[in-house]
C-alpha cells in the first residue's frame, strides 16, 4: 500500500503541520478569532500568533484585521484572499 506522508515526518514536523492547518481553519471562519482565542485554541503565546500571522502574509495569505463594536480584534483569512 502507499505510505501516508504523515507516517515519513518526524513528529515534530507533524505537529507543525497540524498547528498550522488548525490556526487557518481557526482564521478562515466567517468570524475569524482574536489572539487571546488563538493563544487558548493553539496553546501558543501571543507573540508566536503575531509571527504566524506574519508567515501566513509572506506565504501569501490575505490576513484581514477587523475590530468589532466590542473592541475585540479578530483576525481571518477570507476564502478568496488565501493562497
Amino acid at each position: 500500500g502507499i505510505v501516508g506522508l504523515e507516517t515519513l515526518l518526524p513528529l515534530s514536523l507533524q505537529l507543525v503541520h497540524w498547528e498550522k492547518a488548525k490556526l487557518l481553519d481557526l482564521l478562515q471562519t466567517a468570524v475569524g478569532a482574536s489572539i487571546a482565542e488563538l493563544t487558548k485554541a493553539l496553546g501558543w503565546q501571543a507573540h508566536t500568533v503575531r509571527a504566524a500571522f506574519t508567515g501566513l502574509r509572506k506565504r501569501g495569505y490575505d490576513v484581514v484585521r477587523d475590530k468589532g463594536d466590542d473592541g475585540v480584534t479578530r483576525y481571518r483569512v477570507p476564502a478568496e484572499g488565501s493562497k
